[in-house]
């Protein structure tokens, strides 16, 4: 079924692919997605700017918006197509010196499904600081379509030959499948907290009914030195705390008359 009304957010960095970024727009499109472009300031010589704008019927931005003029929309996911080398570095290095990159140094910590489909040579991803930023940015929660189920880099000087092939679709699939699945979590979210209320995580080593009956935090640990500075800390909900209490009582009353039973036998 298509979901109208998501909006998704592709960035186009400066490599030879970004001249076709409207496969990607109208594939989008198809699938009941709004979409607008954002470039990279090397990216603009690659685009057919006033097609692309007539296409999605949003501005191609580069530039943050000037005072009066209208916010990007919020995204549903970001495609990063074509990445190139120099983004996916600056990126993962935590700088924000193009629009572009400002919006990818915040978006990243918010949560909203990221995919990157690099284009790149080998001599560039064999460099150790690229490796670096493509592990860094993994562990960060982004999906980079590198390697073996992803792109591979082309041998150098052979780019040029690769731009209608490059797979658009595969980026596009697979941020669908990142959106469904934060949609299939929340709404397992939103069930939870309608049958247990007041109840934030799903379950405890402690057992307890479906769903939960236990509220789990985060603190750390008193001691600084410790090596298990961030632990689990289980809380009952306070409408529970009677029932502990009342079944602490019975149990103590109960072994009290075991207790006198037995002084009375002879």
């Amino acid at each position: 079924m298509i979901q109208l009304d998501r909006v998704l957010t592709v960035i186009v960095c400066g490599a030879g692919p970004a001249s076709e970024v409207g496969q990607l727009a109208k594939l989008a499109q198809e699938h009941g997605w709004t979409v607008q472009v954002v470039a990279t300031p090397a990216a603009l010589d690659f685009l057919d700017i006033p097609a692309i704008e007539a296409l999605t019927g949003s501005p191609v931005r580069s530039q943050y918006r000037k005072a009066g003029e209208p916010r990007s929309r919020s995204a549903d996911a970001i495609i990063v197509a074509p990445a190139t080398y120099n983004t996916i570095n600056k990126w993962a290095q935590g700088i924000s010196d193009t629009y572009a990159l400002g919006i990818l140094a915040e978006t990243t910590a918010l949560g909203v499904p990221i995919v990157v489909l690099p284009f790149i040579n080998s001599a560039l991803a064999a460099r150790p600081p690229f490796r670096r930023s493509v592990e860094d940015l993994r562990g960060e929660g982004i999906h980079i379509l590198l390697g073996p189920g992803g792109i591979e880099p082309h041998e150098p000087h052979t780019g040029s030959e690769l731009i209608a092939s490059y797979p658009w679709q595969s980026a596009f699939a697979e941020a669908e499948r990142l959106v469904a699945e934060l949609r299939r979590t929340r709404s397992r979210r939103r069930r939870t907290r309608r049958r247990w209320p007041g109840v934030s995580a799903p379950g405890s080593a402690l057992g307890g009914p479906p769903g939960g009956a236990r509220r789990a935090t985060h603190r750390r640990h008193a001691d600084p030195g410790s090596p298990f500075r961030t632990g689990l800390v289980y809380r009952l909900p306070s409408s529970s705390l009677s029932i502990v209490q009342l079944a602490a009582t019975a149990s103590r009353a109960a072994l009290g008359a075991v207790a006198r039973d037995r002084l009375r036998r002879p």
